[in-house]
């Protein structure tokens, strides 16, 4: 029996599954995953004994009590795939000048059931050194070194965005806002910002509720080199129509909300106006309506009259099948052949029959959209007077 339970025991250490060289906090549940947990204090990990020829894939960390993240948490002795996702859990705050990710350009962050409370050398980042003495061009803080980061977490105040300096992110995914749990970035003096040196290709947020998208989350300087804008699962009740004026490379912008027609009847939606004003290349506009209930009635056309058409701005619609061939709808797809992607925009069940129906061309004459346009803006400015 002895000699059973001894072959059993070798055979367990030697498969792919085993961490018996991590520490005892460890368990690989399979080739590519290593979760530790349960362990009060970073120091307990050292991977330093580990396997180096061993790649992880998923690396998982949660503490038994919230702990600080800082330069504690030593990697050395772990490699990574390409693709390798971190997910940190249980976090209280970070450290400033924490950098997990030195010997890798492609790691994935994530960051859950946190918050997001930043420390220099103990004291408060937001209180304390938020400014010009932190901007190093060859510093590389906290977020700045992650191919892609998810944040999950609570937001205790104002965010600095130096945490994000030099950065050089693939996707920002944020989740779970709300009126209690804001982003806010702490507003900076120009010549500060201007040398922060990030750029986030594209940010995504889902699951979340917003009343209005604007500059202090949607910081001009962070945000200066974003492409995409994704919004899912959301109920968002404005845009500041400051907000795209400052997002000179944002190429797809999608709304998939909630409250997909109560967002257009609340807002006045002068955000159109600011979607690619330097015009350097198309810009797509998805509207997606999760109830597929939405039909861009006649009624409605002031709710869009400002579509920056002029801009080579161009809307992709999903929400009711076959949806009736109104002016509304008309005037949101009148310019759809213009663009290089007209294939993709009306391949939607929603416009197809209309887009290519005899009345979709009749409708472009009848209804006289430049008359249209002046008794809107003639509306909005008794509405503002009264």
């Amino acid at each position: 029996m002895g000699l059973l339970i001894l072959i059993l025991t070798n055979k367990i250490l030697s498969s792919p599954n085993s961490c018996s060289f991590f520490p005892s906090y460890c368990n690989c549940i399979g080739p590519k995953d290593i979760t530790c947990q349960n362990f009060d204090d970073f120091l307990q990990l050292n991977f330093s004994s580990g396997n180096s020829s061993r790649l992880f894939k998923y690396v998982n960390f949660h503490p038994k009590e919230p702990l600080s993240l800082s330069n504690k948490l030593n990697l050395n002795g772990l490699s990574f795939t390409d693709d390798a996702i971190l997910s940190l859990k249980n976090l209280n705050s970070l450290d400033f000048f924490t950098n997990l990710s030195l010997h890798s350009s492609s790691l994935n962050l994530e960051l859950t059931n946190s918050s997001l409370m930043v420390y220099y050398d103990v004291k408060n980042l937001l209180e304390y050194k938020c400014n010009f003495d932190l901007i190093d061009s060859s510093f590389k803080p906290v977020f700045s070194s992650f191919k892609t980061i998810l944040l999950d977490v609570l937001y205790p105040g104002k965010i600095c965005p130096l945490i994000f300096q030099n950065s050089n992110i693939e996707k920002l995914r944020i989740k779970n806002l709300n009126n209690y749990n804001k982003i806010q970035f702490k507003n900076l003096p120009d010549f500060i910002l201007t040398r922060l040196n990030s750029t986030i290709r594209r940010l995504e947020i889902d699951y979340s509720l917003i009343q209005t998208l604007d500059n202090g989350f949607l910081n001009k300087y962070l945000f200066n080199n974003l492409e995409e804008l994704i919004i899912t699962e959301t109920e968002l009740y404005s845009i500041d129509e400051n907000v795209f004026k400052f997002l000179p490379r944002l190429n797809f912008l999608l709304l998939l909300l909630e409250n997909f027609g109560e967002f257009f009847k609340s807002s006045s939606n002068l955000w159109f106006k600011g979607l690619n004003i330097k015009n350097q290349s198309e810009l797509i506009i998805a509207l997606i309506d999760p109830r597929s209930a939405y039909e861009f009635h006649d009624e409605d056309f002031c709710y869009f009259y400002l579509f920056p058409h002029k801009n080579q701005v161009y809307t992709f619609i999903k929400t009711k099948e076959k949806l009736e061939c109104s002016c509304t709808l008309v005037w949101l797809m009148k310019n759809v052949n213009s663009s290089r992607q007209n294939g993709f925009l009306i391949s939607s069940s929603s416009v197809y029959d209309c887009v290519k129906s005899k009345d979709f061309e009749i409708k472009l004459v009848e209804c006289n959209f430049e008359q249209r346009v002046e008794d809107c803006s003639r509306k909005v400015k008794m509405t503002i007077v009264n």
